[in-house]
């Protein structure tokens, strides 16, 4: 197993963490815990649902009031998706 994880990529590794330092500071890098570095990287999941609602701009017919039946049943739908659906829905829908 330490095989498969460690000895088997050591190699495309190093130049992995080379390339990283040659764009990223040593220092700077260890200033932030893994997971710190990871959003900063790569990005933190949104999932303030509620904020969404709260924020989001209605438009066209829609525009005079989020309690339109149609915009209550879009979000009665959309807080029974997974997250993975939410984030899926949002992805192929945003502009």
């Amino acid at each position: 197993m330490s095989h498969a994880f460690n000895t088997s990529v050591e190699g495309v590794f190093q130049e992995f963490k080379r390339g990283f330092f040659q764009v990223c500071d040593k220092d700077l890098v260890k200033l932030f815990r893994p997971r710190e570095l990871q959003e900063v990287l790569v990005g933190k999941d949104f999932n303030d649902w509620a904020r969404l609602k709260q924020v989001t701009v209605y438009e066209g017919k829609y525009n005079t009031t989020p309690l339109h039946p149609t915009i209550q049943m879009f979000w009665e739908v959309f807080d029974d998706l997974t997250e993975d659906q939410k984030k899926a829905f949002l992805c192929k829908y945003s502009t």
